[in-house]
């Protein structure tokens, strides 16, 4: 699973549950190389998966239209259809499938899962984020099979409170 929104995520499961490792919580996918013309992420690299939170598309909206907007007016614009937004649009959806070909590269998952709170912009163009796989996937390995899941803050609510639950009582 890849989560985009006000930060990057990533889970890896086998046979339906999750892979556990120590270094789980230290935002392992927060900085891997996106886009060598992406935007400056606050810790100085270019074009990392930084560029796929809600912060940095906000600023890289901003930059585009001339003035200071917000996530939730570049949303409102992809869906609204405006060509400044739409562009973004497609750079995100090209970046979440160069992430996507990154991490199955390495992990070779049957299926990708797309979630996160930003996750319905990805909707708005799955052929960029196939192409950003494309590119970044060898053309001999097998097709990338991704779903966009439905967001939902209580499920992810709840899930964090089960986990906490599970973590801290038992």
């Amino acid at each position: 699973m890849v989560t985009i929104g006000s930060g990057v995520g990533y889970s890896l499961s086998e046979n339906g549950r999750p892979v556990d490792y120590p270094d789980k919580s230290y935002g392992l996918a927060g900085h891997v190389p996106l886009d060598p013309e992406g935007p400056r992420c606050y810790a100085g690299h270019i074009g990392c998966s930084q560029c796929l939170t809600n912060d940095s598309l906000a600023e890289e909206y901003s930059t585009m239209i001339g003035h200071l907007a917000s996530f939730q007016q570049f949303a409102d614009d992809a869906m609204a259809g405006e060509a400044q937004a739409k562009q973004l649009v497609n750079k995100l959806c090209f970046r979440l499938g160069t992430l996507i070909a990154t991490a199955s590269n390495f992990a070779m998952p049957s299926k990708v899962l797309i979630s996160g709170e930003s996750s319905f912009l990805a909707r708005l163009n799955t052929e960029s984020i196939r192409n950003g796989i494309s590119w970044y996937r060898p053309s001999q390995a097998a097709k990338i099979d991704f779903e966009i899941l439905d967001f939902d803050w209580a499920d992810w609510a709840e899930a964090a409170a089960a986990r906490a639950i599970a973590r801290y009582i038992g």
